[in-house]
């Protein structure tokens, strides 16, 4: 579901869909700041559109039923503009400077700053992914096209903080993807450890509906 790098299209959900991926009981939450709404979000999707179709929210029942999740969130109004940076300026301070250390280093196809950005325990196993040439050129590629990005949002689950990416690219239609953060003695890192959670699931698939009324998220 998240893996090396960062939002790649080509890829849509698993795995290099976001070679930072990606791409969401107890966190360490960021403190409020004005405009910006604070509580629980509920994160509603469609079973037909969920990857876990084997998982305990899918199980029993029809494509069409509605599955839902509540989690500790806020909605950032306005949204978080995440600026591109130089690798000497980038910090991982913040999950706002971590998000623009990840865009920036999957912007200039920098490998070894892709997995700086990225919790040590997933150097290994993230570093034949980064470095294929073929994954990194598309990457790059994709990465190249994106004209804005801003934080929508975030959420906790299980000790990690969900990020919710808006990225426009020049063509085609913008998208919102969620990236995992984790606090360590570095900073705020990327992980993959939500990959195969149920619950992350349906956050991914309710933010890829790009739908929200009020504090739900989702097309249900």
């Amino acid at each position: 579901m998240q893996s090396a790098m960062s939002y790649n299209p080509a890829m849509p959900g698993r795995g290099l869909s976001v070679l930072i991926a990606a791409v969401i009981v107890v966190a360490v939450p960021a403190p409020a700041a004005v405009g910006q709404d604070t509580g629980r979000l509920s994160f509603r999707a469609p079973v037909s559109e969920l990857w876990l179709q084997g998982g305990s929210y899918a199980r029993n029942k029809r494509p069409g039923d509605c599955v839902e999740v509540v989690l500790p969130g806020r909605l950032d109004q306005p949204p978080l503009p995440v600026a591109l940076t130089g690798r000497q300026a980038a910090n991982w301070t913040t999950p706002e400077a971590a998000m623009a250390s990840i865009r920036s280093a999957n912007t200039a196809g920098d490998r070894d700053w892709i997995l700086e950005n990225f919790v040590k325990d997933e150097h290994a196993g993230l570093r034949a992914q980064v470095d294929d040439p073929v994954l990194l050129k598309r990457n790059l590629d994709y990465h190249k096209t994106i004209r804005t990005v801003e934080i929508t949002g975030s959420a906790q689950l299980r000790g990690y903080t969900i990020v919710f990416i808006r990225e426009e690219p020049d063509a085609g239609a913008a998208r919102i993807v969620p990236v995992t953060l984790m606090k360590t003695a570095s900073g705020w890192k990327q992980t993959n450890a939500l990959s195969a959670d149920e619950t992350f699931d349906i956050v991914w698939a309710a933010l890829r509906a790009a739908k929200t009324r009020g504090k739900t998220l989702g097309s249900c």
